[in-house]
């Protein structure tokens, strides 16, 4: 019970006197003047009257550091960001992953959000110009040669810049990936998988790979930082082949971030704090990707299934159609009755109207319901991928502080403290650091703490991140949902209402219909007295 205690007790110190940036020293003073010598012995405190020493010491004291992005606002520099950076004291580490992000228990000051300096992001064209557009149409196949297999390239057009040229689905397949290692903490947005069948230039193929395109594209164009890039804005406005391919060479050798101050931002800075909140809320992300990616794929799979069936349906009807057409052409060589022949023209002309209506169904189903949410779908397994990668910083992290950490309980428990790499004033305070193992810790080892800090922003700038782009896309879905069903449901309504009318048409000519002439086979009798058979069995 005595180690919860202190634990907790020590949790709640570090959180609020050492993570604060607070003179740890001045605070121990504080302590002791309180109650003595046993002031440093945190058994000898209640966790209130620990609370209220704290907040007593915080009221009239600074932190000794600012969090970065403070800093540079108050020296309103940009320039000497990445100095800034380096010679900048990192927070003090907590030696314990778990507890290091725990809740501020009730009455402590709010952890203050922290901010690492980073690139800021160019600017193109785009930046400010809304309402853009792409068009991806006109598909041509291109004869291979030497150096390359047949393929098929598509005229992208971006309005209102009036911007043209002609790319291949490949070039699209390179945007993305290399996006995604340049703004490897944003949701690149989906394109559809590399198809390998041997006919490439199926139509069908190649006009949903149209539409495929322009969704990634226009999902590009509406990402706040990526639309700023200038890989995006090369992409579609270089007309010229041979520019663009110097300018793919270019980019192509980018790599990702590795640091912090790498990243890039529209405003050059970037959150790293890490809370157990946000550990959460990321468990949160994940649990609700993994959910919504599993539902979507069995109702796109359902979809897919009940198009098959729509399709066959629709055909089926179709050959309805033709065989009441024939019943109709047939009846009339062999002089049926009027109205008979006519119900089945008219049965001919229901079945093929709906046979059409049950096909454009298909259609609007699978653009814009089908399609729309396998690419959410998709866009919750990009969400996965930046998942994957911030578990991989924090994994880094981790094992980097599980190590220090050993490093540092071991020079500990040897009270060597030329081995601690100690600055000469810390060294002053031996018979402190000696007595006080959390003191200690803090300042040992600062070139190996800085480092493990370091860790720590990266996974804090990708935690921050992925939290950032989800909600993001969550209040962009609640538009783009909104919208597209919209269109959906009117597209259904038209072609439903078009396939009525067909109907009414068809009740229209009922019932301008006249009764035919009762008179047994009036035309077939007509018919004998001419014909030659007719003749000769008259003159039998």
């Amino acid at each position: 019970m005595e180690d919860d205690d202190l634990n907790e007790k020590q949790t709640f110190l570090r959180e609020n006197i050492l993570e604060q940036g607070y003179d740890a020293e001045e605070f121990m003073k504080l302590l002791q003047d309180k109650k003595g010598e046993s002031g440093l012995d945190l058994l000898s405190w209640t966790m209130n009257e620990l609370k209220d020493a704290v907040n007593e010491f915080i009221k009239n004291k600074s932190p000794e550091y600012v969090p970065l992005a403070e800093e540079e606002k108050n020296e309103n520099t940009i320039n000497d960001k990445e100095n800034d950076v380096e010679d900048q004291p990192a927070p003090e580490e907590a030696y314990n992953l778990d507890k290091f992000s725990q809740d501020h228990p009730e009455g402590s000051a709010p952890q203050k959000e922290l901010y690492g300096f980073c690139n800021v992001n160019e600017t193109t064209e785009f930046s400010t110009k809304e309402g853009i557009t792409v068009k991806v149409t006109s598909p041509e196949k291109v004869e291979g040669g030497i150096f390359s297999k047949s393929y098929v390239s598509y005229l992208v057009k971006t309005e209102p810049f009036e911007y043209k040229n002609r790319k291949r689905y490949s070039d699209f397949l390179w945007l993305r990936n290399t996006l995604s290692v340049i703004y490897s903490h944003c949701v690149i947005p989906p394109l559809c998988k590399k198809n390998y069948l041997d006919n490439k230039f199926n139509e069908v193929l190649v006009t949903k790979r149209m539409r495929s395109m322009e969704k990634f594209i226009q999902g590009l164009l509406i990402h706040p930082l990526i639309r700023n890039s200038e890989i995006l804005f090369d992409f579609l406005s270089i007309e010229k082949d041979s520019d663009y391919h110097k300018k793919k060479q270019k980019y192509s050798k980018l790599t990702g971030p590795t640091k912090v101050k790498e990243i890039k931002t529209l405003e050059g800075d970037i959150k790293i704090s890490v809370t157990k909140e946000k550990e959460m809320y990321l468990q949160n992300i994940e649990d609700n990707c993994n959910i919504n990616e599993e539902i979507l794929q069995k109702i796109t799979k359902a979809y897919k299934t009940l198009m098959l069936l729509m399709t066959q349906t629709s055909e089926k009807m179709k050959e309805i159609s033709d065989l009441w057409k024939l019943v109709y052409e047939k009846s009339t060589k062999y002089f049926d009755m009027r109205n008979t022949s006519e119900t089945y023209n008219i049965l001919s002309k229901v079945m093929q109207s709906w046979s059409e209506a049950e096909k454009q169904q298909m259609d609007i189903l699978n653009i814009d319901v089908r399609e729309y949410f396998r690419y959410i779908k998709n866009e919750y397994h990009s969400m996965k991928d930046l998942g994957d990668i911030v578990e991989s910083n924090k994994m880094i992290y981790k094992k980097a502080f599980d190590k220090l950490y050993y490093n540092k309980e071991n020079l500990f428990k040897q009270q060597d403290l030329m081995q601690w790499g100690l600055t000469q004033k810390d060294l002053e305070n031996k018979l402190i650091l000696l007595k006080n193992k959390e003191l200690a810790f803090s300042k040992m080892l600062p070139e190996e703490t800085k480092r493990v800090n370091m860790f720590k922003e990266f996974y804090g700038s990708y935690l921050n991140s992925i939290i950032s782009e989800y909600e993001r896309i969550r209040l962009l879905n609640s538009k783009r949902h909104k919208d597209n069903i919209t269109i959906f449901i009117r597209q259904l309504s038209d072609c439903l209402t078009d396939f009525h009318v067909s109907l009414a048409d068809r009740l229209t000519e009922f019932s301008e219909m006249r009764d035919d002439d009762t008179s047994p086979f009036p035309q077939i009798q007509e018919q004998n007295v001419d014909t030659p058979e007719g003749n000769n069995n008259n003159n039998n």
